[in-house]
């Protein structure tokens, strides 16, 4: 029988806070980031590149990986990434043109990135899955939260979105989770002194997961995946601006309140279903946000965004489970890099540009009678559908995780 890891309330406790911190870190500034670059003059590609910020970021995520695992323990990893990534948002407010801000924000995305597969390495290293997800939970939490900045503001009359202000609020955020992070427990690297190749350099050592299919077909539909998810992600606040609503940071944020209920149930899908049925019901919840936004309308609409905790939860939260069950003990913190990069990095990074293009070509504007521009995004949801009714059909009928060798996720423990 496998050893179930006692955690004590301090631990969960720090854990807690800082996931809270590192993701209220983010939408304050991103959500609205596009509507910001187009006051500047962005336009076009240029408005994919500035969201592709944070796909450049993810990419130095199997190299953080490889630090941690081999170099310096985990929480003093992450100390020293929030630290630069809170100087960074904090210069990145001082921009006043596109290219700039865009550099800034490349550079200090590439400290922020690796904070979310780093934490997530010492959560699991520290906790079973079921505490896993219960301390993520959080995380959800200061997403959600991440909308009270403007919230706050709007009382005493100061606009924070889409003003430099949204990055001084990251800042400050990123800045107090990178001095709770020295009191992490001690995450030693678990490969210290051992022989290095080219590849443990690169952290890309979890790319030896590769040789089992089923991996490559598996990080294939995930890769894939990120176009139809990337344009609600990255681009949902484009939309909403154009459909009229005054806050999306506020609007986006009552998904996060169902990711809450559907991260909890994970532990218990995946013991019921299996990892592979789990992933499979947040490809189809995938499919189904962009039914919703298709059909239109304020329900369609807010079905649309309340239907991303299922999304997310089941899909990429199950997939980092899956993959942490699957990789050896000396490379998890680089298998979670891996992923963080193959789908967060690279898949944000081709979506962005796909997604983007597919806006400018498809989008419709028209003109009410009062000289009121709207504009239309239906053609755009049906690339959606037909990309993710694509991804669910290929996995459910290919994707064998436990053939071949292929070790069968451990069931969490309720």
């Amino acid at each position: 029988m496998a050893e179930v890891k006692q955690v004590s309330l301090r631990t969960r406790s720090v854990l807690s806070v800082v996931y809270f911190l590192e993701y209220m870190a983010l939408p304050v500034w991103f959500i609205t980031l596009v509507p910001y670059a187009k006051t500047m003059g962005a336009q076009g590609q240029t408005l994919a590149w500035v969201v592709s910020t944070m796909s450049v970021g993810t990419l130095a995520s199997p190299f953080v990986g490889m630090i941690t695992d081999r170099f310096f323990p985990a929480q003093k990893v992450m100390a020293v990434l929030n630290l630069f990534a809170a100087v960074g948002l904090l210069v990145a407010g001082l921009q006043a043109q596109v290219l700039p801000l865009m550099v800034c924000l490349m550079v200090t995305m590439v400290f922020y990135m690796p904070t979310w597969s780093t934490i997530n390495y010492i959560i699991m290293s520290h906790c079973p899955p079921n505490v896993f997800l219960q301390i993520r939970v959080f995380g959800v939490i200061g997403w959600i939260a991440g909308a009270a900045f403007s919230v706050v503001g709007g009382w005493f009359g100061v606009t924070v979105n889409s003003t430099p202000l949204m990055f001084y609020c990251g800042a400050a955020t990123t800045l107090v989770a990178g001095v709770l992070s020295l009191l992490i427990p001690d995450t030693p690297p678990k490969a210290f002194g051992q022989p290095m190749r080219v590849v443990d350099v690169l952290g890309l050592r979890a790319v030896s997961m590769l040789r089992e299919p089923s991996f490559v077909l598996f990080i294939a539909v995930m890769f894939f995946s990120k176009i139809p998810f990337s344009l609600y992600f990255n681009y949902g606040g484009e939309f909403l601006t154009d459909i009229g609503f005054k806050n999306p940071t506020l609007s986006m944020s009552f998904g996060q309140y169902s990711e809450i209920f559907f991260t909890l149930l994970l532990a218990s899908a995946i013991r019921k279903i299996g990892a592979k049925n789990a992933m499979m019901t947040g490809l189809a919840a995938l499919l189904l946000r962009y039914v919703f936004f298709w059909m239109g309308g304020a329900a369609g609409v807010y079905g649309g965004i309340l239907i991303h905790g299922l999304i997310f939860g089941f899909l990429y939260v199950g997939a980092q489970i899956y993959v942490d069950t699957k990789a050896d003990a000396s490379m998890r913190a680089q298998a979670q890099g891996f992923i963080n990069f193959a789908v967060f990095g690279l898949g944000s990074f081709f979506a962005n540009f796909i997604n983007r293009s597919f806006i400018d070509k498809l989008r419709v504007p028209s003109t009410g009678a009062a000289g009121a521009v709207s504009n239309d995004w239906n053609d755009i949801w049906l690339v959606a559908i037909g990309i993710s009714v694509l991804l669910l059909f290929i996995f459910g009928f290919f994707f064998h995780p436990d053939k071949k060798g292929g070790p069968k996720a451990p069931v969490p423990a309720p």
